[in-house]
């Protein structure tokens, strides 16, 4: 499967707080964005970025606060974390 033009939200997204939706829209946008999957520029799911502060592993054997550079980058998390940095100045979902 590659990146699509569509994202899918479910009923779940109505009831998360602000900065939660925020970050799941950027979520799914990288995905989207990203190049289809498991290539070399594909959007995954290195490590989940909750629970906060230092995640869990998912595709990878380090947790979210470990993330080597290459897949940080690539990790779709990140992108929804960094989303919400910027604009609140941290990260305390």
């Amino acid at each position: 499967m590659g990146p699509s033009n569509r994202i899918y939200i479910c009923s779940v997204f109505d009831g998360l707080w602000i900065k939660s939706r925020t970050a799941v829209v950027v979520h799914e946008l990288a995905h989207s964005v990203g190049g289809p999957d498991k290539s070399s520029s594909s959007i995954r799911h290195f490590a989940r970025e909750l629970p906060f502060p230092n995640g869990t592993p998912d595709e990878s054997p380090r947790d979210y606060s470990h993330l080597l550079p290459e897949e940080a980058i690539r990790n779709a998390g990140s992108y929804g974390s960094f989303a919400i940095h910027a604009a609140f100045g941290f990260e305390n979902r």
